[in-house]
């Protein structure tokens, strides 16, 4: 039975609020070619400083028929879900057309209303169908209508970045309520519900997290509660070819790895920097390019399905040594983890600071040896110790460095220090010189020379650990050996390791697309918590099924009988796929999808109108 939208609630933009979630299934379903209408997205990455990156966005897209329309000024605009994005501050935003217009977007306001009267709607219609019409409260609407509007907290975010094994720890429901009881108190918080209503949970699905029935409708809620849409109105007919192109802003969060060890060696640049992304699944070939700040090198991007499959031969892996690093994933619904390994370049200030190192250490050395002669008279110690101060200017020259990249200088960071020690080594040296007294020339700081030389001896051999590791591209390897051979030995040790730990990072960058609810369905071994094609197909359905409920319904309230019969019909051919795609037999994966899917309209019950509004009022 067919849920029947409040009065406070507009059902044409319910219509269009779920035309538009459809959409974005759509795109991502690798099922429905027919459905793709999203071409190509390319996305480009360019570090500001080591707290924001700046992201350039193109989303190459046909104007889908099944678009909704809104009429602003007399004339007809279609709605197009162009992407979505974490909430936040929309920070240096800019949307242009391919020929460099600006583009105007629909308000906040606007696009919450959409949004939330859709989701009213299906969790209407669902605990409807559940046969639970009672738990349609005004508590629930205006829990989804938060949900849509309000976001995470700053916390919540962080919390949200760590990495988990279950997709539903985070309950958006109970994150509603922890807000607003924060914020108003419990005579506001009242209002809301603090745990999802009944007809929506069956069965347990994580320890902490909500027990969910409808996963489809779950992950909608997750994507909304944590991102919003940005929706473009076009004035162009269905079919049409755009290219819009956006440019914003967004933060990036360093993580430690664990344990002191790892800390201490990444910290000195013995080995690289890691940068984990979240990139693909949502429609059309994904091209990511990342640009390596001044002073860092880029060795590799690797790329690798969110799946249980964990063949190597299925990664994406695209080699560094250049300023520009490109990697191309397949039109697919998969959604891929890139890891990209940067370290500081050898050239320029590292080089620069490994020699003036290495030469102080050899000064010392010298001067150790030496001392007899150092402190014999006033003139070899004077010319000893201006020697040590023009090695000493260098290195504060090193220290200073204000051209260096904010990033550069955050990976140079135990670099600095050797630098720092050694340059107090050296002002020590010269100390001792300036400072000695000729009247007893047999007592010689010997002692206190030798542990200079010790300390600088081991600032030397730091930074040439840090000039020779980690290793750099490469390059004979990726152009030698065919890309299944490669990737596999490229992972070979990877293998080893659990992948739903993965490598430890160090920075965490906010995907560009925001967050998709197979962005915490691990790639461990459960395939039940695995957002698979299966799952994709089911989302794009079930919204299907439930705008043309309500399509029917906005027919049936105007009088026009035969475009409710015709979107009744397309009801049941839409139930039909949902059941075909719930067998188990499909599940397993013993049945072609496309095949399973398939239910001509010639083969559905064509009784009387009366019989088929049975099924759907």
């Amino acid at each position: 039975m067919t849920a029947e939208i409040g009065q406070d609630e507009s059902r044409a933009e319910a219509a269009k609020g779920l035309a538009l979630l459809r959409l974005m299934a759509e795109a991502a379903d690798a099922n429905e070619e027919s459905l793709h209408w999203v071409n190509r997205r390319v996305e480009q990455l360019e570090f500001l400083d080591e707290r924001a990156v700046r992201w350039r966005v193109s989303v190459d897209f046909e104007v889908p028929e099944t678009a909704p329309t809104t009429r602003v000024a007399g004339q007809d605009f279609r709605l197009v879900p162009l992407t979505s994005w974490e909430k936040d501050n929309l920070v240096a935003f800019d949307l242009r057309d391919e020929g460099g217009n600006a583009v105007w977007l629909p308000t906040s306001a606007e696009t919450n209303g959409l949004l939330s009267s859709a989701l009213i709607y299906w969790a209407q219609d669902i605990l409807y169908r559940a046969g639970k019409p009672e738990e349609v409260t005004l508590q629930l609407k205006e829990t989804l209508k938060a949900i849509v509007s309000e976001g995470p907290s700053p916390w919540q975010k962080k919390e949200y970045r760590e990495p988990t094994t279950d997709q539903d720890k985070y309950d958006p429901f109970a994150e509603v309520y922890r807000l607003k009881r924060a914020k108003y108190g419990d005579a506001e918080a009242k209002h809301y519900l603090g745990v999802a209503p009944e007809g929506l949970k069956d069965g347990p699905m994580g320890e902490d997290g909500p027990e969910v029935k409808d996963r489809s409708f779950w992950s909608q809620v997750n994507e909304l509660w944590r991102n919003f849409l940005i929706i473009v109105a076009v004035p162009d007919e269905p079919g049409t070819r755009r290219v819009f192109k956006m440019t914003f802003e967004s933060k990036i969060d360093f993580r430690t790895p664990d344990g002191r060890v790892r800390r201490f060696v990444q910290s000195m640049g013995w080995k690289e920097r890691q940068l984990e992304l979240l990139i693909g699944g949502r429609g059309g070939s994904y091209h990511l390019e990342i640009a390596a700040p001044p002073q860092v090198d880029i060795i590799r991007i690797r790329a690798r399905p969110r799946t249980t499959d964990k063949d190597p031969t299925k990664y994406v892996v695209s080699y560094g040594g250049s300023p520009h690093v490109h990697l191309r994933i397949p039109a697919q619904r998969l959604r891929y983890l890139a890891t990209t390994r940067v370290r500081v370049s050898r050239p320029g200030w590292l080089t620069t600071c490994w020699l003036a190192g290495l030469a102080i250490a050899v000064a010392l050395l010298a001067g150790v040896l030496h001392l007899s002669v150092l402190f014999s008279n006033a003139t070899e110690t004077g010319t000893a110790a201006t020697l040590l101060l023009a090695l000493l200017a260098v290195l504060a020259t090193m220290l200073v460095s204000p051209g260096t990249h904010p990033l550069a200088s955050r990976l140079l960071l135990g670099a600095r220090t050797l630098i720092l020690i050694e340059s107090l080594a050296v002002l020590w040296a010269a100390e001792s010189l300036l400072l000695h007294s000729f009247s007893s020339h047999h007592h010689f700081p010997t002692k206190e020379w030798w542990v200079l030389f010790a300390v600088s001896a081991l600032c030397a051999l730091g930074l040439t650990g840090s000039r020779v590791f980690p290793r750099g591209p490469g390059r004979t390897m990726a152009k030698d050996k065919p890309p299944p051979e490669r990737m596999a030995e490229d992972n070979k040790g990877a293998q080893k390791k659990k992948e739903e730990d993965g490598p430890p990072a160090s920075l965490t960058i906010p995907a560009a697309d925001g967050y998709h609810y197979g962005d915490d369905c691990h790639y461990g071994d459960d395939p039940e918590k695995e957002w698979d094609e299966h799952k994709q197909a089911m989302l794009a359905y079930r919204l299907k099924a439930a705008e043309t409920h309500l399509l029917g319904v906005l027919a049936r309230a105007r009088g026009d009988y035969d475009e409710a019969f015709r979107q009744d019909r397309r009801a049941l051919e839409i139930d039909e796929r949902i059941k075909n795609l719930q067998s188990p037999t499909l599940a397993a994966g013993s049945t072609d999808l496309a095949d399973r899917i398939t239910s001509p309209l010639d083969q559905l019950d064509k009784g009387p109108t009366g019989k088929i509004q049975n099924e759907t009022s």
